[in-house]
């Protein structure tokens, strides 16, 4: 109870995000002490998994020893330390095994999230706090953005698909509508690669599921393309503009600064969680942001050349090995981590909580207790009641008829 009510709090001062709309500069820290203090509670009281551990302790140790030698001269620890949380809570959350109330709640409040986000950001609106529909700067279109923004937003309902198509194979029907509500919110951010992985999770989690059947599978092609043939002209209207130019909205000026500086401290890196602080005004001013929205090219700077590499091997490795310890055969957390990966191209997945909870929602459902217990749980006996009269099995019955006979 603890971790989930935790883990609730962290999620709902994240999404009330009441440091941005009144300038509270202690908010970010505390939506940061949240999740960590929910990640160091989910550890009491559950089955632990010592390789996830180890391996957190693997990656933390690296980046504080690349930190060490870097040579980049404006590093600071404070910029370290102030971003340990962006990984430490992923491995925190896939070291112990969750119940099945664990199971429900990620679930449950994944399915919602892009919902109340949305339906917040519609009375902030309201009450004249702050806008639901910014305007992009690059392509001029309005992006519904919730009460955070339209990349966060598009990251929730990503999310919220799967969570709500999961929800469906436990007997819980009614949140075939969440993922309408899901896919709706997921077009009208605007959000691309979100949208193309949230398609392409889901319909891997639902071909490849033993719940359902080959009849249920074919039914459920044929109405995701009549969806497809209805939605698709709507959504063609909110991505065309989007996709005008690049497509990259501004990127292609980031990402080629990244590669520079990165070829300048190959070795170390510049420290990890000092790219955002690294990036030239006039950058910022060129790209409206700055993050790197690639988190690989981000790692590639922060932890050099060999860094990167160990600290996805390392994320891969624990999210495979927890899912076999735990998930059996069930291929959805594998789906959801190809799909994290995907989105890290493109996105600050890494630092998100919106992103990279696609990971959580895949594991959480296919390692909850209640799941492998009661496929593992052998049928129990029938009890027979002292005094009641013995009925005879089917050869019993006739070696005794046979007896009985003259």
């Amino acid at each position: 109870m603890p971790f989930r009510l935790m883990y609730l709090a962290a999620y709902a001062a994240f999404i009330l995000n009441l440091g941005d709309l009144f300038k509270i500069e202690a908010a970010n820290a505390l939506v940061k002490s949240l999740f960590l203090l929910a990640g160091a509670l989910f550890l009491v009281g559950r089955e632990l998994n010592p390789f996830a551990l180890a391996n957190l302790l693997i990656v933390t140790v690296m980046i504080f020893f690349l930190g060490s030698m870097t040579d980049y001269p404006d590093f600071q620890w404070s910029y370290l330390l102030n971003a340990l949380n962006q990984y430490m809570l992923i491995y925190l959350l896939l070291s112990a095994r969750p119940t099945a109330a664990d199971r429900d709640t990620v679930l449950i409040s994944a399915a919602w999230f892009a919902v109340a986000c949305s339906v917040l950001g519609l009375m902030y609106q309201v009450a004249g706090l702050r806008t639901a529909f910014p305007v992009e700067f690059n392509t001029g279109q309005n992006r519904f953005s919730g009460s955070l923004n339209a990349a966060f937003l598009g990251g929730f309902a990503m999310s919220g698909m799967l969570a709500s198509l999961l929800l469906t194979e436990l007997g819980r029907p009614r949140y075939y509508i969440l993922l309408l509500l899901n896919a709706g919110v997921m077009i009208a951010t605007g959000a691309r690669v979100a949208l193309a992985v949230a398609v392409g999770v889901c319909g891997l989690a639902f071909l490849f599921s033993k719940r359902r059947t080959a009849s249920q599978k074919i039914t459920g092609i044929a109405a995701g393309v009549a969806a497809a043939c209805v939605i698709g002209p709507i959504a063609y209207v909110r991505y065309a503009a989007r996709m005008s130019g690049s497509g990259l909205s501004g990127r292609e000026i980031m990402w080629p600064w990244l590669e520079e500086l990165s070829a300048r401290y190959p070795d170390f890196g510049i420290g990890f969680g000092h790219q955002y602080w690294s990036t030239p005004r006039e950058i910022y001013i060129l790209f409206s942001s700055m993050a790197a929205h690639n988190d690989y090219l981000r790692l590639l700077v922060e932890l050099g050349h060999v860094g990167v590499w160990v600290f996805y091997i390392l994320l891969v490795a624990t999210v495979w090995y927890t899912k076999t310890i735990w998930g059996g055969r069930d291929p959805v957390p594998l789906f959801a981590l190809a799909g994290f990966l995907a989105i890290s191209i493109t996105d600050n997945a890494l630092a998100t909580p919106t992103h990279f909870l696609l990971v959580l929602v895949g594991m959480f459902a296919a390692c909850g207790t209640h799941r492998n217990e009661a496929a593992a749980r052998p049928p129990a006996a029938p009890s027979r009641v002292r005094g009641a009269p013995r009925r005879f099995g089917a050869t019993e019955g006739n070696l005794a008829g046979k007896a009985a006979t003259p």
